[in-house]
């Protein structure tokens, strides 16, 4: 979230308007069957 967040804040300093307003992240369901699939706050 971070990352996206300073890449859109730094093109709105440089005059870039996001491609969508607003803008939203996919996101996904952690469970107790998929809690393994999980790849945390260091994933791509």
């Amino acid at each position: 979230m971070v990352r996206l967040a300073v890449q859109a804040g730094v093109g709105l300093l440089n005059g870039k308007k996001p491609e969508k307003d607003p803008l939203l992240m996919d996101s996904k369901l952690v469970t107790r069957d998929n809690v393994n699939e999980y790849k945390g706050w260091t994933s791509h």
